[in-house]
């Protein structure tokens, strides 16, 4: 069987393999086709040097590098609740700060702040309202850094 003239070398990288190109076309046909250009790779591989080779034989650049599970694994993170563990690749949520902070919200009346906390660092545009671990002191920090006092525990 021979190759159809609209399958030129230089067009495979933009056709798609998978699919024939017109109604016209038999499976039998695409996989002729593929097989060909399979068997042309190979030879040009083989003519290059590269028949037998991996990517284990090929060194990673400095701009193309490999990407392996660890440096995937590393590169991830999670904040509170949600924390992730690069060694096993598992996300894990605190279910407990959840439940929490639901009943917190929900069934507690008013507003809960947690005592004793260090000061908070200053957010841009938002204030913060804390109990101070340092005396017990209801305060609020702003942008800016000011700390002011609402209250103070007896």
């Amino acid at each position: 069987m021979t190759t159809p003239a609209r399958y030129s070398p230089e067009i495979l990288p933009e056709m798609d393999l998978t699919t024939p190109a017109s109604t016209n076309e038999s499976v039998a046909q695409r996989t002729d086709f593929i097989w060909k250009r399979l068997l042309q790779a190979r030879k040009q591989a083989e003519k290059q040097g590269l028949s037998g080779k991996t990517a284990d034989d090929i060194p990673a650049g400095k701009v193309n590098e490999y990407f392996s599970v660890d440096k995937v694994r590393r590169a991830l993170d999670a904040i509170d609740p949600l924390r992730y563990d690069y060694r096993t690749g598992r996300f894990e949520l605190n279910i407990d700060k959840i439940v929490q902070a639901v009943y917190a919200s929900i069934v507690e009346p008013g507003i809960v702040i947690t005592d004793g906390v260090t000061a908070p660092l200053p957010y841009d545009g938002k204030a913060s309202i804390y109990i101070d671990e340092a005396d017990g002191s209801l305060k609020v920090k702003f942008a800016s850094g000011t700390v002011k006092t609402i209250a103070t525990d007896p």
